[in-house]
């Protein structure tokens, strides 16, 4: 909660940003909105309107309990030294008060990240939680594979059979889908990374291998993958387990996703709350008062150097 004086009269903003005052109704132009931007901006509608006239010296400011931004806040704190400006700056629009140019090119650079962040890990959990087809199973081979490039890392285990040369054996099982559509599934072990714990790839290529249907008498299985199928990367889903379905046309249900990613949701809410807290109450003031040093610092070599 955040606590200021503005002239004579007491200001308060709270929760979602909105301020309560016991102004003048004939005075008062504040902008209720959703968000801590409208208080400031109140505030500096209050300073346009006579309220205040210094506001580093008329509005002794709490420590921020909220998400508070560091640069509308020192905008605010040096447009009350200026009235104009201060009448300038709250003509304009709120978010032109809290970001210049160079806050815009940074904010593009922070979104951007953020993107590219958010697509990698969207790419990852794709990529590594399960997945259910229902297939036809038309055959199953073996084949050796080199590994000596970057697609590497779609492929499970790390086997060498020469010097010069990273080469294994991998196994394949071929499936069609209920439209024709072919899918061919790689059955390697996982070791503990996806975390499937999957160690039984001669016994699934065997299932594999007597479930072979044919066209005219199909019998149709639900198979468990992770992974992609990219025809120009060579790279293929790891199957996981066959079981036997109803038809093509059963219906799955991913539920271990639809949990997994609710819980992972809670949790990264939870952490996301935490820190903003601590930021808020921790780091923020601390920034704020590292600020105001140092402006503070600046200003006393101005007037050593003004003096000289």
């Amino acid at each position: 909660r955040l606590h200021g004086l503005v002239g004579s009269e007491e200001v308060s903003f709270s929760g979602a940003g909105r301020a309560s005052h016991d102004v003048d109704a004939s005075d008062h132009r504040g902008i209720a909105d959703d968000d801590c931007h409208s208080g400031f901006h109140e505030v500096v509608l209050s300073l346009a309107h006579g309220k205040a006239g210094n506001i580093g010296e008329q509005v002794p400011w709490s420590r921020p309990h909220l998400p508070l931004p560091r640069r509308l806040f020192r905008r605010l704190r040096q447009a009350g030294m200026d009235r104009r400006h201060c009448e300038d700056l709250a003509s304009s629009d709120r978010t032109a008060l809290s970001r210049d140019g160079k806050g815009n090119a940074m904010a593009y650079i922070r979104w951007t990240f953020r993107i590219l962040v958010a697509l990698v890990v969207v790419g990852v959990l794709h990529y590594n939680l399960p997945q259910r087809d229902i297939v036809r199973i038309v055959n199953t081979y073996e084949e050796r594979r080199d590994f000596d490039d970057w697609t590497s890392v779609f492929w499970s285990g790390a086997a060498t059979t020469s010097t010069t040369n990273s080469t294994k054996d991998v196994l394949f099982i071929q499936t069609v889908t209920a439209n024709g559509k072919a899918m061919v599934y790689r059955n390697q072990d996982t070791g503990f990374w996806p975390p499937y714990f999957k160690f039984d790839t001669a016994d699934l290529q065997t299932e594999a291998a007597d479930a072979v249907s044919t066209r005219d008498d199909p019998e149709w299985y639900v198979v468990r993958h992770y992974g992609w199928r990219n025809v120009w990367l060579s790279i293929f889903p790891n199957a996981l387990r066959l079981t036997p379905a109803d038809g093509p046309e059963m219906q799955l249900i991913p539920w271990f996703n639809i949990v997994f990613l609710a819980l992972l949701g809670i949790l990264l809410i939870t952490v996301w709350r935490l820190w903003r807290n601590f930021r808020n109450r921790r780091i923020a003031p601390l920034l704020l008062d590292i600020g105001e040093a140092t402006n503070s610092m600046r200003g006393r070599i101005g007037k050593l150097f003004r003096r000289g």
